[in-house]
């Protein structure tokens, strides 16, 4: 039997599942004419959520009146403003209510207030168009697009029009994505404040259950790749094609276990780096100080004393807080921080990163918190309570994550 769980590309039609609240929020969004912009960590499925709404909205009852327009921002490069209005006004510019507007705005290269008189129409006609930018993150890298001109006229055809209606996905929320653009405000109001906002996170245990009901996995193995991926999709896509190839083979339990942590984790290390890379410096520490008090109770060792490390170091409250929506902590009141890694996996990553911090004998940890861009935003004090609490580390990582995957093989065969 070919394998269910393929990983890799955005999950079209029936395979995708999940996202039901999502869903109903985007459409309620929609019906009202409101924007949204759906945000979340990489591979959490946000693409997957908008080819999806893109097939619920073909189906509304009133889908003959919407026009949907489905942009990905890596298609993009080298544009301009004009570029993008013929690209987005494709599926609209042959009605005959607007093509007049529509040719006159072509010829004055898509300045916003001709735009105006062309969705001004559309309204009249009780029409819309649906805009789905993704990866939006992107434009902001684009000389010909990243301007004034262009967030400048997203933002008021958007909201003073309800025939104009734009759905975002980016990997930065509405406060970074202002923050972003601000240099371009001309009066310094937020460009993207317009927007509801939609964080797309882990599955839930129904969705996970969903998705693991493809294979004639036991309720042991079923809990075991729950826990391995704490309901991020994309991990635990992974680690169930991983392990159904490896189960198929009739292997010895602890045999197969093994491979599929190893392969698994080898998979999405790339994906874990460039999370930890696009969280702020505040958000890596919030992390940080969850994985240390966690990595001991994953090797059935005592606990790490954070406590003296979280009195030295600055509140990173909000920005836990940040990270338990995204999907990659949860609350946790027995813990000191407060919350514990969702994922083992995000776990691991650190731990290999501190692995190779302290492998030698005079580790240069001040290089290391420079790296993580850290340093300027720690008194000496805290640069000194991290440098401490890491170098009491050191033992329990000696041999890096390959004592992790022993210890969750260990955990899979206990269970």
């Amino acid at each position: 039997m070919e394998n269910p769980f393929v990983f890799g590309n955005p999950v079209r039609g029936a395979s995708f599942i999940g996202r039901q609240r999502e869903r109903q929020r985007l459409r309620r969004a929609l019906q009202q004419g409101r924007s949204t912009l759906i945000t979340g960590e990489p591979r959490m499925g946000k693409t997957s959520l908008l080819l999806a709404v893109k097939n619920d909205i073909e189906g509304f009852p009133e889908s003959e009146r919407s026009h949907v327009c489905y942009l990905d921002a890596y298609a993009l490069t080298g544009w301009r403003v004009p570029q993008f209005w013929q690209a987005a006004l494709e599926s609209i510019r042959h009605l005959p209510s607007v093509r007049q507007a529509y040719d006159s705005a072509k010829r004055e290269q898509f300045g916003t207030f001709l735009l105006e008189r062309l969705f001004l129409q559309l309204e009249k006609e009780d029409r819309k168009l649906i805009l789905i930018l993704d990866e939006f993150d992107r434009i902001l890298h684009e000389p010909g697009l990243s301007r004034a001109e262009f967030y400048g006229g997203l933002r008021s055809l958007a909201s003073r029009y309800n025939s104009l209606v734009l759905i975002i996905a980016a990997r930065q929320s509405t406060d970074t994505l202002n923050s972003s653009t601000q240099e371009y405000s001309r009066t310094g109001s937020p460009y993207f404040n317009f927007m509801e906002e939609i964080t797309v996170s882990t599955f839930t245990d129904k969705d996970v259950e969903q998705l693991l009901a493809k294979a004639s996995f036991s309720e042991k193995e079923q809990q075991y790749l729950a826990d391995l991926s704490g309901g991020h999709p994309y991990i635990l896509q992974v680690a169930a094609h991983f392990w159904y190839e490896m189960h198929a083979e009739q292997r010895d339990p602890a045999q197969y276990c093994e491979a599929v942590v190893w392969q698994a984790f080898h998979q999405v290390e790339s994906i874990l780096r460039d999370t930890w890379r696009l969280w702020s410096p505040y958000q890596q520490m919030a992390f940080t100080m969850a994985a240390l008090e966690a990595m001991p109770g994953l090797l059935s060792q005592r606990e790490f004393d954070v406590n003296r490390l979280l009195d030295d170091l600055p509140d990173v409250g909000p920005e836990q807080r940040q990270i338990i929506q995204r999907g990659f902590l949860r609350e946790d009141a027995t813990k000191r921080c407060g919350a514990t890694p969702t994922s083992a996996m995000m776990t691991w990553f650190l731990a290999e990163e501190l692995t190779r911090l302290l492998r030698p004998a005079n580790p240069d940890i001040a290089a290391w918190l420079r790296a993580q861009q850290w340093e300027g935003y720690l008194r000496q004090s805290e640069r000194e309570a991290i440098g401490k609490a890491l170098a009491a580390l050191k033992p329990l990582l000696q041999n890096g994550i390959s004592t992790f995957v022993k210890a969750a093989v260990e955990a899979f065969i206990r269970m």
